[in-house]
């Protein structure tokens, strides 16, 4: 059979293997079924070469292409069959730009093709209080805090003009809520010719897909997991915590929640977590994989700490525990996040040192009006459409007069 001409062609770059999740949240699979040809490429290897190198999946489609890319010279190979590319969506340096990053951003500036970048996913303390005149001297005083592990080059790295560097701003910037737009200017790869593309966070998508399941019956908590203190990222921002030390107390904080609720406590693990070899951690207590959104709906209390699934109970307006240990809180990569998130929901954190004596008098309260500025803030403006995100993205795109996919 003849194969079907592509109506044009997406590039993504990620730092990290393609997975069944990333299929759908970036969209490959929307573009596919609207004929356009995707290739993938996976450049870990070059801008995070200290993280596991896994496979991505198999494409199951003959209009997607998974490289994944070992070398800048490799990479360089591929110059010519991105010469007539529609669009590149890249995740690579979003946040900052490194000298390990930095020469994957130069190759994708001089293919001189329309790109974009995504800023749907801030969540509070993303920004670690830069440009916050009210929290100056906690900038400060995290600035001195991080000393020690700052990369003195990739801070340099980081600060120099774009045009120095040779990289071109992005021509378009998604966002979702007030606090990403608001932020976007202050991104390295957003400049004053980037056209913003208002949309969601991607877990809005998710929301959606759940919201069936919404339920105020029962008796079910979720505690939503972060994988702490094993998760990946943790190789570049420092282990939190002492795994020992803190399940000891996170299971006896489950077990008081328990006993005072009456609930049963599920755990909602996080996406990139593997418990296989790992027997007991949480107790007994059931974990449960790839269903968070739907544990939040069915649930009677979300139990967490500062994980972008708190958005899931937001939008389900589910009553809100924010734990920390002082050792998590007090790590140069949770405070202002940890912080972050109180002053979002108006929560105090619950320390949970001694379980004993985490204050459980307002664990149901749910104050409507801090929910509806978090969606806002964070998730969704009311201005934005509702329609799917990537049909968003199409849309603005191909009005833009600047590309056409």
């Amino acid at each position: 059979m003849r194969q079907k001409t592509p109506r044009s062609q997406i590039v993504y770059f990620l730092e990290a293997p393609l997975d069944e999740r990333d299929f759908q949240r970036f969209g490959i699979d929307f573009m596919l079924n609207l004929g356009i040809q995707v290739d993938v490429f996976v450049v870990s290897s070059i801008s995070k070469p200290y993280l596991p190198q896994i496979p991505s999946i198999t494409p199951k489609s003959p209009m997607l292409k998974i490289f994944d890319i070992g070398t800048l010279r490799e990479l360089q190979r591929f110059h010519p069959r991105l010469s007539n590319v529609n669009l590149i969506v890249s995740t690579v340096g979003t946040s900052h730009k490194t000298r390990a990053n930095l020469p994957i951003l130069r190759f994708i500036s001089r293919l001189n093709k329309p790109s974009i970048i995504q800023l749907s996913n801030v969540y509070p303390g993303w920004d670690r209080w830069r440009g916050d005149r009210a929290k100056k001297w906690a900038r400060v005083k995290d600035i001195i805090n991080r000393l020690p592990s700052l990369n003195v080059f990739d801070s340099l790295t980081s600060r120099l003009p774009n045009c120095i560097m040779g990289i071109r701003p992005a021509d378009f910037v998604i966002v979702g809520g007030r606090a990403g737009e608001r932020g976007s200017t202050s991104r390295h790869l957003v400049g004053d010719t980037t056209y913003t593309i208002r949309a969601h966070a991607m877990d809005y998508e998710t929301y959606l897909d759940n919201v069936e399941f919404r339920s105020e019956d029962g008796n079910m908590a979720v505690f939503i997991d972060e994988y702490l203190p094993y998760h990946i990222d943790n190789t570049e921002l420092g282990q939190p915590m002492s795994p020992g030390p803190y399940f000891n107390k996170l299971r006896r904080l489950l077990d008081r929640v328990e006993e005072f609720c009456g609930y049963e406590i599920v755990i909602a693990a996080c996406p990139r977590a593997d418990y296989n070899d790992k027997p007991g951690l949480f107790g007994s207590r059931k974990i449960i994989y790839n269903s968070t959104a739907k544990l939040v709906a069915q649930s009677k209390l979300v139990i967490a700490h500062r994980s972008t699934a708190i958005n899931f109970a937001v939008l389900f307006e589910k009553p809100i525990l924010l734990v920390a240990t002082r050792e998590t809180y007090n790590h140069t990569s949770q405070t202002p996040y940890f912080d972050g998130f109180a002053t979002a929901l108006e929560k105090e954190i619950q320390f949970f040192d001694d379980p004993k004596e985490v204050d459980l008098s307002k664990i149901n309260h749910v104050n409507r009006g801090v929910y509806s500025r978090y969606v806002e803030d964070f998730i969704k403006q009311s201005s934005s459409p509702e329609k799917n995100f990537w049909q968003i993205i199409l849309d603005e795109v191909n009005g833009s007069g600047r590309a056409r996919i």
